[in-house]
């Protein structure tokens, strides 16, 4: 073979893989620069929207932040989707999460719970939101953002000695390590997939007043796992997935259908906000409430109209009367109010938005007119059921706030830890207020049915028809009532009413026993 025909050969292999590293990098690029269809409002979301790829190129980091983009300004802009919200928040969380203790040692117990109850309203790093808020915040944006980030951070010398406890609350588009890159998570993982460190970018404000550049504002900054707590939702509980997803990306395009039809049909009542009659004359006549009292022109006109059958509108205000003549008819021609078929679409519409969220339509519009009370008792444990997994990954996520902070109070705060607990000195419950009862009677006698059976204890129907309460604060609350009314001679009855006072100064023989 010639040195020429070598030469070209050798160009020729060459070009063939140029081609083909080409080739593969633009398939590359299609893959991690594939856009959800799913998040776009045209009908190409029902085309599908998954291709061939690994597991976790279902959703890149632009389709995330484009899901949580529309999320976010759904919530803000649309009253369906914040009712929708705020329902989820009051039935999950309620006003917050209460701390009891669980040790053997009850004045262990009393002294973390005083100290808890001076510092819960304090963690918050910015000063703006008590305890509630801040767990019904995380919530809110567990489910609106599909990510939230807790760093827990040291607060340094506090005021009367010790050291102070701080939770700063991350949003889910400051987790990211390199942010322009497609499959860019902001955590590091080891080869069990377990999380080393996660990596927070800085805040907008900083980004805008920082000198050194624009790749300097933009770096991000690692922190080490055990300082951080991630708290993401996997709407489809999957296995591998290492961020969470909105929520309400399965709700965006729903909601948006609500909105506008709503507003086309709050349109059309605007347009026609009376109910329009047709009067027509069977026979000409110049007497009459319609004809009567016209001038010879204005009769002519008129029966000319009527010939052309030609319609005459009236509007109905408040006040009017209407007088049918022999020979005359009045139709209504259109009822502006919305149809009872358009109430049923909308509240199908409704009914779906809300089951994502655990809550059947009556608890979203706070309406039970269209159930009966074993259909509403139906929903209302049907909602409860979905509920406990939620506030399980609340509970656990409160727990280990909890826990952090009761470590630095050994620690650096002074509390002492009873040798007989050294090793269930954590040991407590979260105390969720209950949603709601619908029938407050019947709900606490059924409790009080399983108290008696030995199906439940009192702490149980406490937290599920109380409001927060511990079983051993009321006791205590109870006791304390019962001896001030005592010392001030004031009875009291104990049991159903009718029961026998149970501090009766009149009952001797009851005394005497």
């Amino acid at each position: 073979m010639s040195k020429a025909l070598e030469n070209r050969l050798a160009a020729a292999q060459m070009e063939q893989q140029i081609a083909l590293a080409n080739l593969r990098t633009c398939h590359a690029k299609k893959l991690l620069a594939y856009t959800n269809k799913n998040l776009e409002s045209s009908p190409a979301r029902k085309t599908g929207w998954t291709i061939p790829g690994p597991a976790e190129r279902d959703l890149t980091n632009f389709d995330r932040r484009t899901a949580m983009a529309q999320a976010r300004q759904l919530v803000e802009e649309s009253p369906v989707a914040q009712v929708v919200l705020n329902a989820h928040l009051d039935f999950c969380v309620g006003e917050e999460l209460y701390l009891s203790m669980r040790t053997a040692d009850r004045a262990f117990n009393d002294d973390v719970e005083k100290r808890w109850e001076e510092a819960k309203d304090t963690l918050d790093i910015r000063e703006l939101r008590r305890w509630g808020k801040l767990v019904r915040m995380w919530q809110a944006r567990h489910k609106v953002d599909g990510d939230l980030g807790l760093l827990l951070v040291d607060g340094g010398e506090r005021l009367g000695g010790g050291r102070a406890s701080f939770v700063q609350s991350v949003e889910a588009d400051r987790i990211w390590r390199e942010q322009n890159k497609a499959d860019d998570c902001g955590i590091e993982y080891d080869d069990h997939m377990r999380a080393v460190k996660y990596f927070i970018g800085p805040h907008l404000f900083s980004m805008a007043n920082k000198s050194g550049g624009f790749d300097a504002r933009r770096k991000s900054k690692p922190v080490d796992a055990q300082y951080f707590i991630f708290y993401p939702n996997f709407p489809q509980e999957r296995a591998e997935r290492k961020r969470g997803v909105s929520a309400f990306m399965v709700l965006l395009n729903l909601l948006k259908d609500i909105e506008e039809t709503e507003d086309g049909m709050s349109q059309k009542i605007k347009n026609a906000a009376f109910i329009a009659l047709l009067f027509r004359q069977l026979q000409a006549t110049t007497e009459g409430s319609l004809l009567g009292g016209l001038g010879e022109e204005d009769l002519a006109d008129e029966l000319a109209a009527i010939d052309d059958e030609k319609p005459r509108y009236v509007a109905l205000k408040s006040g009017t009367n209407i007088h049918a003549e022999d020979g005359q008819t009045v139709e209504i021609l259109e009822s502006k109010s919305p149809s009872s078929e358009y109430m049923n679409y909308l509240r199908h519409r409704l009914r779906l938005a809300g089951l994502p969220l655990g809550l059947p339509l009556e608890f979203v519009l706070l309406d039970s007119t269209s159930a009966n009370f074993p259909g509403l008792m139906m929903a209302g444990q049907a909602m409860r059921r979905r509920m406990k997994p939620m506030q399980a990954d609340l509970r656990n996520l409160c727990t280990r706030v909890f826990k952090w902070w009761l470590a630095r109070e050994v620690e650096f705060n002074g509390l002492k830890v009873p040798k007989a607990i050294a090793g269930q000195f954590s040991r407590h419950r979260w105390i969720i207020p209950s949603g709601c009862l619908i029938d407050p009677k019947k709900e606490t006698d059924a409790w009080a049915t399983k108290i008696e059976k030995r199906l439940a204890t009192r702490q149980r129907a406490i937290e599920e028809v109380g409001e927060g309460d511990d079983f051993e604060a009321i006791i205590d609350e109870i006791s304390d009532e019962e001896t001030y009314m005592d010392g001030k001679g004031v009875s009291y009855q104990v049991g159903d009413p009718g029961a026998p006072i149970a501090n009766d100064p009149t009952d001797t023989e009851g005394a005497k026993e």
